[in-house]
């Protein structure tokens, strides 16, 4: 398991820095591990990429369109061969990759995480659409389990009524 000190060689700037000292822990329960590649959407300045690599992984796409945040990531990142980065801002994801959705997390800092469940496929697969409708304040123990909660569903922990089935 990694720490805060396995990131002191990496450049930051806010709010990146301050994510991973208040999400680490979080990373350790929720965020894939073992060998192969991760990708990583909204890569910062590559504070999950190392994350990623630390706990086995052996490539990491790192996609990021902030070009403060960017500059950072290569900067971080441009010489190691285990990482490719991307320098593009993405608009929208969708998900359809068979056999690997099961170690799939979403975090986001900006949508609340309401799941509405558009339609379900059988017990194993359902379509679902965040809320972004109200924003929770991540220095908020509550909405910050929520935001847990959340990330346990999407990782088909429970699932049950939390989904609003």
């Amino acid at each position: 398991m990694c720490n805060l000190r396995d990131y002191d060689w990496m450049e930051f700037i806010p709010p990146y820095s301050e994510y991973l000292q208040k999400e680490l822990e979080m990373w350790h329960k929720f965020y894939p591990k073992g060998p192969g590649i991760k990708l990583d959407l909204g890569a910062g300045c590559g504070e999950t990429a190392n994350f990623f690599l630390l706990h086995g992984a052996e490539k990491v796409i790192s996609i990021e369109g902030d070009p403060r945040a960017l500059a950072l990531l290569e900067k971080n990142f441009g010489n190691d061969k285990r990482v490719i980065i991307i320098p593009a801002m993405v608009k929208g994801i969708k998900i359809d990759i068979e056999g690997s959705e099961w170690g799939t997390v979403i975090e986001t800092h900006n949508a609340y995480p309401r799941l509405h469940r558009l339609t379900a496929f059988g017990d194993r697969c359902a379509l679902h659409r965040l809320d972004p409708s109200e924003r929770p304040d991540i220095t908020n123990p509550s909405d910050m389990r929520l935001l847990a909660k959340y990330l346990m569903v999407l990782q088909g922990r429970k699932r049950r009524e939390w989904l609003g089935r």
